[in-house]
């Protein structure tokens, strides 16, 4: 059956005979099933997207339009409906499609998507991909710290593809989600619907080895347990 937000029963090899009929503009085992036409206008940019892996995402008819994917046009959708997730996405000037799909609600089929496409135009997606770093940075900062003489607690998670920090102070026990400012020295802002001068939280590495040690919130400083 089919509905809007999904609900399409098929497979993953009837999902690439799609991808097959949409890069050669309609044409299916030698059989013409759609315009050339009609897919440029199902690809043409209509409205812009909020959605998108590009600087300026673009919505044409069911379909998300980046202009600016690592120098590629790349059209793409992706969606879940609680149990399940999928991305489908194409390079039509390289001929490549990708197709994913998940039975779970983390939306990691997209991120999975992106990174095989990144490496299809020969990439490495470590490097491009936002989401593989905030995963990277968090399993390097994951886990709990505690202040000197054990007085107070704070600890690192990751929830919807956000980084959160509980932390415990003098002023009391409050829990927000880090903002990344800086990659490479690992320097995060808190964000607060109260406006707040204790911004910054920042973890320092162990010279030799990389691995985190410790981290200073405020005039605290929390070692790694």
């Amino acid at each position: 059956f089919l509905q809007a937000p999904g609900g399409i029963y098929t497979s993953m090899h009837e999902m690439l005979n799609y991808a097959s009929c949409l890069l050669n503009k309609g044409l299916y085992k030698n059989k013409q099933l759609a315009t050339s036409e009609s897919i440029d206008i199902l690809w043409t940019p209509q409205i812009k997207s909020p959605y998108g892996y590009g600087k300026d995402p673009k919505y044409c008819f069911g379909w998300m339009r980046d202009e600016d994917f690592l120098g590629q046009t790349l059209i793409h959708h992706s969606g879940g409906l609680g149990v399940s997730t999928s991305f489908f996405g194409l390079i039509p000037d390289l001929n490549l499609a990708v197709s994913v799909a998940e039975n779970d609600d983390s939306g990691i089929s997209g991120v999975v998507g992106i990174c095989a496409l990144t490496i299809m135009v020969g990439k490495n997606p470590e490097e491009v991909n936002d989401r593989l770093r905030i995963l990277e940075i968090y399993n390097r900062i994951a886990g709990k710290y505690i202040s000197s003489l054990g007085l107070y607690n704070l600890e690192i998670s990751f929830k919807s593809w956000s980084i959160h920090i509980k932390v415990e102070s003098d002023d009391g026990t409050f829990t927000f989600p880090l903002i990344i400012e800086d990659f490479n020295d690992l320097i995060f802002s808190i964000f607060s619907t109260i406006p707040s001068t204790l911004q910054k939280v920042k973890f320092y590495k162990e010279t030799n080895t990389g691995k985190v040690e410790y981290v200073t919130y405020d005039r605290y400083l929390y070692h790694k347990t």
